[in-house]
């Protein structure tokens, strides 16, 4: 079998949607992140067409090298892999290159004064980002100037918004049905803890984590024991019935008493427990532990860890294609530096964590000492927020590193979009 060129495969390249005029009764309106509209196209081989036009001043049209940005655009997985697709830029029906999950290209010599023609055609239709045009050389984030930081901070806020507003609406209706029933909100850290505590004060639910067993996960509790939050999980499969002495039930359990849970589901009915003999065994001689869930809480955390709600490993990891400057840079991460996840429990120390939502909110009065997570980028609000703190007598404990990138909160609107 002999694998077709993409101009016999995908219609956009063969009736080439990128160049000319366009019937607009054909195509659909959507909106952008970054305003306006954007006609869309989708053919049925799993690619999706957009067409916008946007004007250039001959000012502007003249700078070079001029270089157009589109960032964070789709999942990792379009991208990983062998057979990597990459998302094609077309400007005034020319092809001005390819762009993976993110980029930046040099389009000096594909723009024009006064009206110009962009079309994109992504593999895929998940539009996550925003295009604009820049005059700065392209780095990898959080290297990026102050206002490009902030750009990219921008658009991470809009990405973890957008969930949180849709589950708003559904749990709207939802307390209008039923004002007292308990709700749990599954694995909400794709929307990060200042959108999933707003939905608990808002609406009475509880994070609650869907994974527990594969791996300690404190923060739906620590995040939420300052705001008087419950948190809960349940495991990711059943335990494993043959195992004599039940360690992957155990360790379930372990890490939900030191997350300082309120509640846990074992999955997935009770069958599965009761028809092991050693599964049996092991919740019928620990009925003493596990009849203490949901009656305590958690007692004299000493120390608060700053975890920024906005450098997350799906945020950092972000490869740029093709590579541009920094792209070997290594990017710090909160994950590699929450020593909350064993090493303060070690030395017999307790912890809770806050974000940016929490020291706005004081989160931080009453406590002594609060410690840096690896953020490389901190937002000005939160750089106050922590002074003020300390000049009242609270101790911070940075990294090197701690708050290093630039990013300037003055910046909003200052790129072309």
């Amino acid at each position: 079998m002999v694998a077709l060129p993409p101009e016999e495969r995908y219609q956009g390249l063969k009736d080439k949607w990128y160049e000319g005029a366009i019937d607009a009764k054909t195509w659909s309106l959507v909106a952008a992140p970054g305003g306006g509209g954007l006609p869309n196209k989708s053919s049925w081989t799993c690619t999706t067409w957009f067409r916008r036009s946007f004007a250039l001043t001959p000012g502007q049209a003249a700078k070079a090298p001029l270089y157009l940005y589109w960032f964070p655009i789709s999942h990792d997985g379009i991208h990983s892999g062998d057979h990597k697709r990459y998302h094609a830029v077309y400007l005034n029906g020319a092809k001005a290159g390819e762009i993976g999950q993110w980029g930046a290209l040099d389009v000096s010599k594909y723009v024009q004064a006064g009206d110009n023609q962009i079309a994109l055609q992504l593999y895929g239709n998940m539009w996550q980002g925003r295009i604009f045009l820049s005059t700065e050389a392209p780095q990898v984030f959080p290297a990026l100037s102050a206002g490009k930081n902030r750009l990219w901070l921008l658009w991470r806020q809009w990405l973890v918004a957008a969930p949180a507003h849709a589950v708003a609406t559904v749990l709207e209706g939802m307390r209008t049905a039923d004002p007292n029933r308990p709700i749990k909100i599954m694995a909400p850290i794709h929307m990060g803890p200042t959108h999933y505590l707003q939905l608990a004060q808002d609406y009475g639910v509880v994070p609650h984590f869907t994974g527990e067993g594969m791996w300690y996960f404190p923060w739906y509790k620590r995040y939420a024991y300052l705001y008087d939050t419950p948190g809960s999980s349940e495991t990711s499969q059943p335990a494993v019935g043959s195992d004599p002495v039940c360690a992957d039930q155990f360790a379930s359990f372990r890490r939900v008493f030191l997350a300082g849970l309120n509640a846990h589901d074992p999955v997935f009915w009770a069958q599965t427990y009761s028809r092991s003999p050693a599964l049996r065994a092991w919740w019928e001689t620990h009925q003493a532990v596990l009849h203490q869930l949901g009656r305590y809480d958690l007692a004299g955390p000493q120390v608060l860890i700053y975890r920024s709600n906005l450098l997350e490993t799906n945020v950092l990891a972000l490869s740029p294609y093709p590579p541009i400057g920094g792209s070997d840079r290594f990017i710090q991460s909160p994950w590699n530096w929450d020593i909350g996840r064993g090493t303060l429990q070690t030395i017999g120390q307790s912890c809770l964590y806050l974000d940016e939502r929490g020291i706005a909110d004081g989160k931080m009065n009453g406590y002594r000492v609060m410690v840096d997570c690896g953020n490389e980028i901190m937002p000005e609000e939160a750089r106050d927020g922590i002074a003020a703190w300390v000049r009242g007598g609270g101790t911070f404990v940075a990294l090197p590193f701690t708050g290093a990138a630039a990013c300037d909160s003055s910046t909003r609107g200052t790129s072309r979009s």
